[in-house]
């Protein structure tokens, strides 16, 4: 880490160690994350100005690295202290009630023969989160559509390693939104079964009981397993199997379970109703105990339920 101090009034991110102005931050167009988007990555969120769940991202991350043959460019430490220095500066700039999504990655860096030549270089970055960003989510639930991109099949591309590389998400999303506008992609696997969300994985309920795709075939959500050990907790049984968008509509209530909001309600795919169609119970349950386990009310914003 750069010992020059940042500037004080102008967010920051970290950059190959160096902390500097966010606006100053920039990779070469040779970069092997700018030109091929050959780079690994995490998103974590604060939650009263504090990073969550720092060495469950980053233990991810060093996953990600090793299944994509990227090497980490230093300890994950290092990576550690830049998120805390980072978040810290970045957050004192923040209005009150703004939390901060913060965006880390690994890029495998400048071929042999390019000026800008070298290895594998991290980054982090920040956003902020607007108080009340996600409100009318939270209240009403969100619609999810299921676009004809489907999952990358995990012979093809591991899906425990989390890339950069976000272009079939992308595509997924502007399909979900041309069949119904707002709604978020419901991508399946190639045989019709429910895979995940462009932002989360998918959790079925039915009375005391949860369930969510197989994680052979999904991204393994930092979120979901936080909310698997909360469910737990509360007397939940939880369950890994097949789903199919008629066994998500059939069930009382269905989640997605995301960095940026937590958990968001499910309440209609495709147009059908999932259950009642409003969030329900266990959906209250498990942000209210989200919220105890962060300290923040404000994780779902559950003044407004």
């Amino acid at each position: 880490m750069s010992s020059s101090p940042p500037p004080t009034d102008v967010p920051i991110s970290s950059l190959a160690g160096r902390l500097l102005p966010a606006s100053e931050a920039s990779l070469p167009l040779d970069d092997a994350l700018v030109a091929g988007g050959a780079a690994v990555t995490e998103r974590l969120r604060t939650f009263g100005g504090v990073p969550f769940a720092v060495d469950r991202h980053l233990a991810r991350l060093a996953q990600s690295a090793n299944g994509a043959f990227i090497d980490l460019p230093g300890p994950l430490g290092e990576l550690a202290d830049a998120i805390v220095a980072v978040v810290r500066h970045n957050f004192a700039l923040c209005e009150p009630g703004e939390e901060l999504s913060v965006s880390l990655f690994v890029s495998a860096g400048s071929p042999i023969g390019s000026p800008h030549h070298r290895g594998s270089i991290a980054g982090v970055t920040t956003t902020v989160l607007p108080a009340g960003l996600l409100a009318a989510e939270y209240r009403d639930g969100v619609r999810l559509a299921v676009p004809a991109t489907r999952q990358i099949p995990a012979a093809c591309l591991d899906p425990h390693i989390k890339t950069r590389s976000r272009l079939h998400w992308r595509i997924a999303a502007r399909q979900a939104a041309a069949i119904d506008p707002g709604a978020k992609p419901l991508l399946l696997h190639l045989d019709g079964t429910v895979a995940e969300t462009d932002t989360g994985n998918v959790l079925s309920v039915r009375g005391k009981t949860i369930r969510t795709p197989p994680a052979a075939g999904v991204l393994e959500g930092v979120t979901q397993a936080v909310t698997r050990e909360l469910a737990l907790d509360l007397g939940f049984d939880w369950r890994e199997e097949p789903l199919t968008p008629d066994d998500l509509c059939a069930g009382d209530e269905a989640l997605i379970a995301s960095t940026t909001p937590t958990l968001w309600p499910a309440v209609r795919i495709d147009g059908r109703p999932v259950g009642a169609g409003v969030p329900g119970p266990a959906y209250r349950a498990l942000t209210a105990a989200w919220e105890r386990l962060v300290g923040v009310a404000s994780v779902a914003e559950s003044s407004s339920q």
